[in-house]
């Protein structure tokens, strides 16, 4: 501790001399104007120890006077108390906490009243006094003894702040120091030791002061220990040995025992007690034991013994008995033996069964008894009798004896069996035999017809199967046989019915259409019937008996004529299965047939009340059932027939009269007949009827669809035309007479045939794409408008069952199509995974014959595309057809919707008509459900769009309309290795995903045109579409580099160098279209710190010289010009509703168009074609490939 103790120094004196000035001045006025002031000092210490006694002196003289008076006061510090004597005061010095002044001041009066004052100010040294400390504990202890030393300390100026023990002599013993008590164990010593410890204590001013304590620790002695017990023992036997120890200076605290010698021997040791079993000997042999005895301070001491082993030899007991007579099955026998021992007595018997049946016998000693068991034959039963003495040896025997088989008839019940009509029952024969010989089960051979088929030979079970349609079963015989006797028993059988009777063949089917007005109903049921039972209406009127046919909803029901029964054989007046009626039916009417519960069965329960068939009688000819809105002048209409007859019908055969449009003047013709091509439409199908267009190829291609054929000769610019208004008339070819007929709008145009059309016309059909006017699902047809409806969904070449006009989500499905149980054009496509409030895009895949990764959609890049939109809340659906999935049926999880097919390989295909070749129109012509027109894109995995199919674009699409192409083949694409895999799945997922959003009307741009944007981070942008999207704020400037700056070493960045590159996994890579994040780029004042100007943004070097702080003006996207670049929201754009758009309604035609209110206006359906890859692309591609040696 710092001593901060002060010496104190010369006294210093001060002396302060005053003078008394007339008039006004600092000092006082003296009363005579003449005496002069007296002068005055104070001597003393300047600097004085806390609680020390301080005197200060004044030294005062007047030169024309005396000194009268001198006043001390206290001017400054801590009050204190002083004493004053005139020209002395003595000061009794306080204690302070940190050094501190004191001042003082003086006045001297003279005689004359003249004053002087002085001052003085002293400084009091804080002066810290060190703290006093002493140990307590005791001075003497025994070895390992817990002992505790306490330092008592304090201090009068403070407080003490930490104590430090330390051990200065002896054994080193342990402790916690730091506190003013320490606690150890004394060591365990031999001889008087001592123990010194010393405590240092320290005070809050850093003082210290230490004390020494000593300790004698005296020594330890061992104890004494010995063992008792008996010195020889016999093998086998018991033995105890007893250990005492005691000790002068302590306590026993345990025992340990060991065996040291002889044979190992079996012992349990218990504090000083021994248990052992003396172990077999040869000979006499010695076995020793130590026993180790520890005090309470750990000393020890060792005794051992040893105990004489005897060898000792036991004759084991004797076993005798005479051969046992045989033992007949089921009496009661007992068996003995005689069991002797020489030298000593038996001491314990025991008898077991070894071999033979089962023997349920009393022991007795030498003697068991028992019944003799049952046998199936003669069988020997083995015993062995162990017989031990009272020293242990053991002897056995094994005694044998026969026990013989009589043989015994079996047994067998009747049995009664009760089956239901035409099915089966199983039954068990009660048979047994007492001897349990092995049982045969015979029938007799009267079973007319059933059958008995064995389930279960262990427990007798059979099934009696009766015959097919009988309702009866004679008694027959079963017998039973043990191979030496036999039983008989009668089965009895009664076949009851207790279900109701079902129908189980109709005709007509139930929901059968175009049925033929002469055709025969007939019903087949599923049990024998009474034929009392039918009764029915033998002429119109109320409807009675137990089978009714109706057309009004049975108010009233049909005469059935030239009823037939048949029936059992010979039991055709009784009873029927089957019967035949006819009756006189009308045209398109619908009929329907029900059974009531007055028609029983041969045990009298009633059938099942029901309607067991609803079916439609059909038309003489064909229909017109749908006619499709015009938008524009050269629009491609079309219309729609349903062969309601019961047989196809050759188009050939008919012709229609309908307005024409001459395109190379657009003349407008009111009526123009065009004959209907040679095609075939089979009964209850559809078809459109197409204005012509395209090649001669794409006609010949037509008749590979059944669901479409084309009016207007090929090198005739006259098509059929309507607009708001107009009329089609289906005509037969040969005679021109009127087949079906329907105007609409304000057309007032008449059929050829009077009477085929009433008065008024359809209502109006709307100018709007995509929409028609429609029969109703039943297509009625009474040649009136009410038969007509206009509907804003067509559903082309399929039954017209929309009932509904909201699409709640804006998907093109109407939402009642996308209910349970519901179809569109007849199209399950909520079975397929549409749902209502949710958006649905299906898209058919049909992809060439080709082992070309990428030709073959692979499913990894289809879910990647599906996963992409499902993250907007879009659902994706594609129809690969049975790619994935061989099995029946259909597999949404597939992507098996029953529609993608595998198509002819050609190494070129053009988009468009009129090429030479089939064009992706052809392919969709020859492969397409035209019922998914209004739902379904179509996309075609192709090869190339280069004539010598080289590696060629990626693909092609309509902008917003429904069909796009994929031609990656030659791009050395491949699943061999697993980033060739990756490249080959991510790449076709984004291509994809880029072709289908110009079908959902995006450009490379987003709203616009504009390409290679860095901040449109987009799919449908060049600098992203295959290469992913950038992560922000994670080197987000690689793409850009990557495409601009590949050479560069500044920022040259290779495509497997890119953050979540299509190298990588497609779970990594990043797909999207743009959510319109980015700020708007203004080349003229690009600030490369603000990156791609997304939130999160970091710099990127748009000039690659290594410097990111800079502002630039620069073309960004090589576009030749210096603008601003614009971020869009494209999820916001996408349009489902393809089929309301000019493009998603056409066909492949993609001339200009007019509008249908100025034909000077025109619109040109669009197609974007994408640029073909890069060299160092296909580069790229090979150099993956060739990682594993592949070329």
């Amino acid at each position: 501790m710092e001593n901060r103790i002060k010496l104190l120094g010369l006294s210093i004196l001060f002396s302060i001399f005053l003078t008394a000035c007339g008039g006004g001045g600092g000092s006082e006025e003296s009363n005579n104007a003449e005496n002069q002031a007296p002068q005055v000092s104070i001597s003393g210490d300047t600097e004085v120890n806390e609680l020390a006694t301080l005197s200060l002196s004044a030294s005062a003289n007047d030169s024309d006077g005396s000194i009268a008076d001198f006043s001390w006061q206290q001017t400054g510090g801590p009050f204190i108390d002083f004493a004053a004597n005139g020209q002395q005061i003595n000061v009794s010095i306080p204690a302070v906490d940190t050094d501190t002044d004191v001042s003082f001041s003086l006045r001297v009066t003279d005689n004359q009243g003249a004053t002087a004052t002085t001052s003085i100010t002293i400084t009091i040294i804080n002066v810290n006094q060190a703290p006093t400390i002493s140990v307590a504990g005791p001075q003497i202890s025994s070895s390992s003894n817990n002992i505790s030393l306490s330092a008592n300390a304090s201090d009068s100026d403070g407080e003490v702040i930490s104590y430090d023990w330390q051990q200065t002599a002896g054994p080193d013993v342990e402790f916690e120091n730091g506190s003013s008590t320490i606690s150890f164990t004394t060591p365990n010593v031999a001889t008087l030791t001592q123990l010194v410890f010393s405590v240092t204590v320290t005070d809050s001013f850093g003082e210290q002061s230490t004390a020494l304590f000593t300790i004698d620790v005296s020594a330890n002695s061992a104890p004494s220990v010995s063992i008792t017990g008996s010195q020889n023992i016999q093998e086998g036997a018991e033995g105890v040995l007893t250990a005492t120890a005691t000790d002068s200076d302590g306590s026993i605290i345990s025992y340990s025992w060991v065996q040291t010698s002889g044979p190992i021997t079996e012992f349990t040791a218990t504090d000083n007690l021994i248990n052992y079993t003396a172990p077999e000997v040869e000979t006499n042999d010695e076995i020793t034991f130590q026993v180790t005895a520890t005090d309470d301070d750990g000393a020890t001491s060792s005794a051992e013994f040893s105990v004489v082993v005897e060898n000792y030899i036991n004759l084991a007991p004797v076993i005798t008995f005479d051969a046992i007579a045989d033992i007949t099955e089921l009496t009661q026998a007992s068996v003995s033996v005689v069991v002797t021992d020489s030298d000593g007595v038996i001491a314990d018997i025991e008898w077991q069964q070894l071999s033979g049946p089962s023997v349920d016998f009393v022991q007795n000693g030498e003697t068991i008894t028992f019944t003799a068991p049952e046998v199936s034959e003669n069988a020997e039963v083995i015993f062995r009798i162990t017989a031990v003495d009272d020293q242990g040896a053991i002897s056995s025997a094994s005694l044998t004896f026969m026990i013989i088989h009589v043989n015994k008839p079996p047994t067998v019940s009747d049995i009664a069996i009760t089956t239901e009509f035409n099915e089966s029952s199983e039954f068990t024969i009660d048979a047994s035999d007492i001897d349990g010989d092995e049982l045969t089960i015979s029938f007799s051979q009267q079973l007319a017809g059933a059958s008995i088929t064995l389930v279960d030979a262990t427990t007798f079970r059979y099934l009696y199967q009766p015959a097919s349609n009988s309702i009866s079963q004679a008694p027959f015989t079963v017998t039973v046989s043990d191979g030496t006797q036999s039983a008989q028993a009668t089965v009895s059988v009664t076949i009851t019915d207790t279900s109701a009777a079902t129908v189980v063949n109709v005709s007509p089917e139930d929901a059968a259409s175009a049925v033929s007005v002469n055709a025969r109903v007939m019903l087949s049921m599923s049990d024998v019937m009474k034929s009392s039972s039918l009764v029915v209406n033998s002429a119109n009127g109320v409807c009675e008996g137990s089978v009714q046919l109706s057309a009004d909803n049975f108010e009233t029901c049909l005469a059935i004529d030239s009823l037939e029964m048949t029936g059992p054989q010979g039991n055709d007046n009784e009873y029927f299965n089957n019967i035949e009626f006819t009756a006189a039916f009308n045209q398109a009417t619908e009929y329907a047939l029900r059974l009531t519960e007055d028609l029983v069965n041969f045990a009298d329960t009633p059938a099942l009340a029901q309607v067991v068939s609803t079916f439609t009688t059909g038309s003489t000819d064909l229909k017109i059932t749908e006619v499709v809105a015009i938008r524009f002048s050269n629009d491609t209409p079309w219309f729609e027939l349903y062969n309601g007859t019961d047989s196809s019908v050759n188009l050939a055969d008919y012709s229609v009269r309908v307005k024409s449009r001459d395109s190379s003047d657009n003349s407008i013709s009111a009526a123009t007949i065009f004959n209907l091509p040679d095609q075939v439409i089979a009964p209850e199908e559809y078809l459109i009827v197409h204005s012509g267009f395209g090649d001669q190829l794409f006609y010949d291609t037509t008749e590979q669809n059944k669901y479409i054929a084309f009016i207007g000769d090929i090198d005739s610019t006259v098509r059929p035309y309507w607009f708001l208004n107009g009329f089609v008339e289906l005509l037969t070819r040969d005679s021109g007479s009127t087949v079906d007929f329907v105007r609409f709008g304000n057309d007032t145009t008449e059929p050829l045939t009077p009477g085929q059309w009433q008065t008024g016309s359809a209502p109006v059909i709307s100018n709007v794409t995509g929409s028609s006017i429609k029969r109703d699902i039943d297509n009625t047809d009474t040649n009136s408008s009410s038969d007509w409806h206009y509907s804003q969904f067509t559903t082309p070449a399929g039954v017209n069952d929309v009932s509904c006009e909201d699409d709640s989500d804006e998907d093109g499905i109407p939402d009642c199509s996308e209910l349970p149980g519901s179809t569109f054009s007849g199209l399950p496509l909520h079975a397929w995974g549409a749902r209502v409030n949710q958006k649905d895009i299906f898209i058919e895949v049909d992809y060439m014959d080709s082992s070309d990764a990428g030709i073959i959609p692979h499913q990894t890049a289809l879910e990647k595309v599906v996963s992409s939109f499902a993250e907007q809340g879009i659902v994706v659906h594609f129809d690969v057809g049975d790619l994935y999935h061989q099995a029946g049926g259909i597999s949404v999880q597939d992507h098996d919707l029953g529609g993608g097919d595998q198509v002819t390989f050609r190494q070129y295909t053009p988009f468009n008509f009129n090429q030479g070749v089939e064009s992706l129109f052809h392919y969709k012509m020859a492969n397409f459900d035209m019922r998914r027109k209004p739902i379904f894109h179509y996309m075609l995995m192709a090869n190339s769009r280069n004539i010598d199919g080289s590696a060629s674009s990626s693909g092609v699409a309509e902008l917003s309309g429904n069909d796009l192409m994929i031609s990656m083949g030659n791009w050395g694409l491949s699943l061999d290795n697993e980033i060739s895999r990756n490249l080959t799945f991510n790449y076709q997922a984004s291509t994809i995903m880029h072709e289908l959003g110009h079908n959902l009307g995006l450009d490379h741009g987003g709203d616009e045109s504009t390409n290679y944007k860095p901040n449109h981070l987009s799919i449908m942008n060049y600098l992203y579409q295959l290469r992913g999207l950038p992560t922000i704020g994670n080197n987000e400037g690689d793409r850009y580099y990557s495409s601009r700056y590949r050479e560069n070493a500044n920022c040259a960045v290779q495509t497997a160098d890119l953050t979540n590159s299509p190298f990588d996994s497609p779970e990594n890579f990043v797909m999207s279209y743009s959510h319109g994040l980015g700020s708007s780029i203004d080349e003229n004042n690009i600030i490369e710190a603000n990156g791609l100007r997304y939130p999160g943004s970091a710099a990127v070097d748009f000039n690659c010289n290594a410097d990111l702080t800079e502002t630039l003006s620069q073309d960004t996207n090589d576009d030749t010009a210096v603008t601003v670049l614009n971020d869009v929201d494209e999820w916001s754009l996408i349009e489902l509703r393809f089929y309301t758009l000019f493009s998603g309604n056409r066909f492949g035609v993609h001339q200009q168009d007019t509008d249908q209110k100025d034909v000077s206006k025109h619109i040109q359906q669009r197609m974007i074609e994408e640029q073909a890859p890069p060299l160092q692309l296909l580069s790229e591609i090979k150099a993956a490939r060739e990682r594993q040696g592949i070329k």
